[in-house]
């Protein structure tokens, strides 16, 4: 492969990343999300988002990736953020 632009990284390794995240989340939605005992399980989707957010940030710090930790800190941060600041819905099969 081609060394990108982004920080070595070419941009369809990007799209990638954004198609399988959303097939995986798109899958749990659909195919477990009806057997969710508990309505506080629906963050269970938002807890694996944010610890790949904490963890790539880590990593990528860590591995001397500096401006891409801050940019993916503040890029994923602020999403998961927003979605911890939602209030968890009293039936989990309500879609807002």
């Amino acid at each position: 492969l081609e060394p990108g632009a982004y920080f070595g990284i070419p941009a369809q390794n990007y799209a990638g990343w954004f198609f399988t995240a959303a097939l995986m989340y798109t899958l749990y939605w659909r195919l477990a999300r009806p057997a969710i005992p508990h309505p506080a399980a629906v963050r269970l989707p938002l807890l694996a988002y944010t610890a790949t957010w904490l963890f790539d940030t880590l990593i990528a710090w860590q591995v001397g990736l500096h401006g891409a930790a801050v940019a993916g800190f503040w890029g994923m941060g602020g999403l998961a953020l927003a979605a911890w600041a939602r209030p968890i819905p009293s039936n989990p099969e309500a879609r807002h």
